[in-house]
C-alpha cells in the first residue's frame, strides 16, 4: 500500500460499519461484526484515506492523522 500525504484542507470523520445477518438455519449462527472507521478527505480533490480502527481514543486518532496528513495542514472535522 502507498502512503499518501493529505495536505491543505482536510476534513475527518469516523463512522460505524456493521453488518446484520439473519438465519434460522441452526448450523449458520452468524456473530454480528461489526467496525469503526476513520476517514480523511482533502477538500476539492477525490484523494482520500480510510482506515480501520479498533480503538477510537485520542492516541490511536491522533498518531494516524500524523501519519497521513501534513504538519501545516487544516483540519476540518464534525466532532463535538
Amino acid at each position: 500500500m502507498n502512503l499518501k500525504l493529505l495536505e491543505d484542507e482536510i476534513e475527518i470523520d469516523e463512522s460505524f460499519l456493521f453488518r446484520e445477518k439473519k438465519s434460522k438455519a441452526y448450523r449458520r449462527r452468524h456473530k454480528p461484526r461489526s467496525q469503526w472507521l476513520f476517514g480523511m478527505k482533502k477538500r476539492g480533490s477525490l484523494d482520500f484515506v480510510v482506515v480501520p480502527v479498533q480503538k477510537r481514543d485520542e492516541i490511536t486518532l491522533n498518531s494516524l492523522i500524523l501519519k497521513h496528513m501534513k504538519i501545516s495542514s487544516t483540519i476540518y472535522s464534525g466532532f463535538i
